[in-house]
C-alpha cells in the first residue's frame, strides 16, 4: 500500500507518515519533525503590537428592540460615517453598536430630570431638554 502524501508546510518529513500513524489518536513528532516558515523581526514586532477590536472588549450583549424608524436612521448615521471620513480616520469601523455606545456615553454628560417619568415620551422629552440645556450652557 503506498502511504498517502500530506501537504501541510507543517511537517518537515511528510514522506514518512504511514496510514498508522496519521489514524493513531496522538501523533508524536520532534522539532526535528516540524518545520518553521522563517520569521523575520518585522513580523514579530507587528504580532506584538496588534490591536484588539474594540467591539472584543465588551462582554456585555444587549438586545434592544427598535422601531423601524430606528434601525433606519441608525443604518443611515452609520453609512453617512463610514463615507464620510478619509483613509487616515478608518482607525477602526463605526456600526450601529458604536452609535448606540457612543450615544449613551453622550447621555451619561447630560443632567435629566428623571422625577415621575410615566412612558418613553415623556423620558424623549426629557432627554431632550437636557441636550438643548447643555448646547444653550
Amino acid at each position: 500500500m503506498a502511504k498517502p502524501k500530506i501537504d501541510n508546510p507543517l511537517f518537515a518529513k511528510t514522506d514518512e507518515l504511514s496510514l498508522k500513524d496519521l489514524n493513531s489518536k496522538t501523533l508524536k513528532l520532534s522539532p526535528s519533525d516540524v518545520s518553521h516558515p522563517p520569521v523575520n523581526q518585522d513580523q514579530l514586532l507587528n504580532f506584538k503590537t496588534l490591536k484588539v477590536p474594540n467591539f472584543k472588549t465588551f462582554k456585555v450583549q444587549l438586545l434592544a428592540r427598535l422601531t423601524e424608524k430606528q434601525l433606519q436612521s441608525l443604518s443611515k448615521l452609520e453609512a453617512t460615517i463610514m463615507k464620510g471620513r478619509s483613509s487616515k480616520n478608518r482607525k477602526e469601523r463605526i456600526t450601529k453598536n458604536s452609535i448606540i455606545r457612543a450615544s449613551l456615553d453622550a447621555l451619561d454628560s447630560l443632567i435629566v430630570d428623571t422625577r415621575e417619568i410615566p412612558d418613553e415620551a415623556t423620558l424623549l422629552g426629557r432627554i431632550t431638554q437636557a441636550i438643548k440645556t447643555k448646547k444653550d450652557n
